[in-house]
């Protein structure tokens, strides 16, 4: 009586005809799980779906995470790989003459400029050291030639406004007046006409 009751109330579960590559689920009587997935992917039990382990071309790595395909990127062998943005930057090649700037990533400094002007790296720009006449000095803070210019050996040359004055010849009896630069002064009188 007792062995009847209970086959009565035996219901068929489990063991259900699922396909092989699907086991049976004891817990909801469905079937799921260790299904077939291609070999590149992994199966997530969690929410049965495929993930993980995904085939991504050979130079990328697999990101877990958000299941998408990036980093160790190849970039050209002059650039090397950013794995922040996943871009390719830094490393950029540019002329020998010019070095490389990580910060904005652009070719700058170390240009190249004739010999006789230095390379400013505030503005990149060529600058200083210019080639002036050798009898003209450098001016560092305009960029132009002037000072120590050649004037003619009875004159001096005046620094503040770049010309030549002073020291000027003038007739051995007369001195030079620097306020003007005029001959003037010292005039000599003849003996006779100086009680006159």
């Amino acid at each position: 009586m007792a062995r009847q009751l209970k086959e009565r109330n035996t219901v068929r579960i489990g063991t259900g005809a699922c396909p092989s590559l699907v086991s049976f689920a004891w817990r909801d009587q469905t079937c799921r799980g260790k299904r077939t997935w291609p070999s590149v992917v992994s199966f997530a039990w969690r929410d049965q779906t495929c993930r993980g382990k995904r085939t991504c071309p050979s130079v990328v790595s697999f990101a877990w995470r958000d299941q998408t395909c990036r980093g160790k990127r190849t970039c050209p062998s002059l650039v090397s790989f950013a794995w922040r943005d996943q871009t390719c930057r830094g490393k950029l090649t540019c002329p020998s003459l010019v070095s490389f700037a990580w910060r904005d990533q652009t070719c700058r400094g170390k240009r190249a400029c004739p010999s006789v002007v230095s390379f400013a790296w505030r503005d990149q720009t060529c600058r200083g050291k210019r080639a002036c006449p050798s009898v003209v000095s450098f001016a560092w803070r305009d960029q132009t030639c002037r000072g120590k210019r050649t004037c003619p050996s009875l004159v001096s040359f005046a620094w503040r406004d770049q010309t030549c004055r002073g020291k000027r010849a003038c007739p051995s009896v007369v001195s030079f007046a620097w306020s003007d630069q005029t001959c003037r002064g010292k005039l000599v009188l003849f003996p006779n006409l100086f009680f006159l």
